[in-house]
């Protein structure tokens, strides 16, 4: 591991650079800002109950950014992965299992994955993604506000589909049927 940060705010500033072999940064409710650019092989930031803020370039071979039981999760900068690039497992936090994308996500296989249920992923501003979305299991939200551009990928396993304000989007998103049948919850 590159850096390891426990109960710390850790600020990467535009000019810093954190790069390993490994896992390049490590977090344990901790408090992660990165302006600058994170590399790591194996997963470049590795967040457990920790805030993570990008608005730098994160980049890793296998999974670029992986939040377990978050607090909050934000992208506005460049994530890029051979494999997974934001992976999310929900917790018992609330938020936990809640990603806001204002920026760029490239990964081969898939862009964004959720595991756990319930969960809600906010697209706004100018997101470019590139690499499927899953939103995993329970009853899932999509957010879109801004332009939003998909290239041809696809964002699955949402059940609610939400357009706040001016948005335009270019993708394909294939809601699955809501187990609740409440009007407020049901997809539509």
């Amino acid at each position: 591991t590159g850096i390891l940060s426990n109960e710390d705010t850790l600020l990467n500033d535009v000019s810093g650079s954190i790069e390993s072999d490994n896992t390049a940064l490590k977090a344990d409710s901790s408090v992660i800002k990165n302006n600058g650019t994170i590399d790591g092989i194996i997963t470049a930031v590795y967040g457990e109950n920790s805030n993570i803020m990008n608005n730098g370039s994160i980049k890793s071979s296998d999974t670029a950014v992986r939040a377990v039981n978050g607090q909050y999760l934000e992208n506005a900068g460049k994530i890029e992965s051979s494999n997974n690039g934001v992976e999310i497992v929900s917790g018992v936090n609330l938020f936990s299992n809640h990603f806001k994308n204002s920026g760029n996500i490239y990964a081969e296989n898939k862009s964004v994955k959720f595991y756990g249920e319930n969960n809600v992923l906010e697209l706004s501003g100018d997101s470019d993604i590139k690499g499927n979305i899953d939103g995993g299991t329970g009853e899932n939200i999509l957010i879109l506000n801004g332009n939003i551009n998909l290239n041809d990928s696809t964002a699955d396993n949402f059940n609610k589909l939400v357009a706040i304000g001016n948005t335009v989007f270019n993708g394909t998103v294939n809601l699955s049927p809501s187990n609740n049948s409440s009007y407020y919850t049901e997809t539509f």
